[in-house]
C-alpha cells in the first residue's frame, strides 16, 4: 500500500522539477531582454544629457542621482522590478512635466519586455512553490519508507537465518539485502564440488 503513493509523489516532484526549470529558462531569457532594453534606455538617456537633449536635473525622476551618469546595475529581478518601475515612472513624470519623450528604446518599448518579465517571474514562483510543496511531500514519507525497508530488510535475514554465510549473502541478495565487506575482512566462498 505504501509504495505507489510513494512512487507517485515521486513522480509528481519530478514533474514539478521539469515544470519549475523550463519556467526558469524562460524567465530568465525574459529578464535578459528586459534588462537589455533598460540599460540602453539609461545609457540613452545619459547620452542624451551629454548632448544637452535632457537635463541632469531629469535624473531624480528615474530615481537616479543628479550627478551619476553610470547606468544602473540590473543583476537581479528584484533589481529590473525596481529600475524597471522606476523607468515607466519617471518616464511618465518626466513627460508630464513637459520634457521630451526618450526613443532607442521609448519606455513604452521596454514596458512590454517589462511585462512579459514579470508574467513569467510569477508563473516562475507559482511553480516554485509548487516544487517546494512536492520536495515536502516526498520527505514527508522518508521516516515510513526508511522503516519499512529495514523491516523487509530484518526479515529477509530473518529468513534465512539457519543458513551458512555464503548462502544467506547470496540469497539476501536477490531481495536487494546487500552486504559490504569489511576492509580488513576476508571472505572465502566454499568452492563447489566439481563432478
Amino acid at each position: 500500500a505504501f509504495l505507489p503513493l510513494f512512487e507517485t509523489e515521486v513522480n509528481e516532484r519530478k514533474v514539478a522539477l521539469v515544470n519549475q526549470t523550463n519556467a526558469t529558462g524562460e524567465k530568465n531569457l525574459a529578464f535578459d531582454k528586459a534588462a537589455m532594453y533598460a540599460s540602453q534606455f539609461f545609457q540613452v538617456f545619459n547620452f542624451g544629457v551629454s548632448r544637452n537633449v535632457f537635463q541632469e536635473t531629469d535624473r531624480p525622476y528615474y530615481g537616479l542621482d543628479v550627478n551619476d551618469g553610470n547606468t544602473p546595475d540590473i543583476k537581479t529581478d528584484s533589481d529590473l522590478l525596481l529600475w524597471g518601475q522606476n523607468l515607466i515612472d519617471g518616464e511618465a513624470a518626466r513627460i508630464a512635466a513637459e520634457g521630451v519623450a526618450m526613443s532607442m528604446p521609448s519606455a513604452a518599448e521596454f514596458e512590454i519586455e517589462f511585462n512579459k518579465f514579470k508574467t513569467l517571474q510569477s508563473a516562475q514562483s507559482a511553480l516554485k512553490d509548487q516544487y517546494d510543496k512536492e520536495q515536502e511531500d516526498v520527505a514527508g514519507l522518508l521516516d515510513d519508507a526508511n522503516l519499512l525497508v529495514r523491516d523487509i530488510w530484518d526479515e529477509v535475514e530473518f529468513h534465512f537465518r539457519h543458513d551458512d554465510a555464503a548462502s544467506k549473502r547470496r540469497k539476501c541478495r536477490e531481495y536487494g539485502v546487500v552486504y559490504v565487506n569489511d576492509k580488513n575482512e576476508v571472505i572465502v566462498e566454499p568452492i563447489e564440488p566439481v563432478e
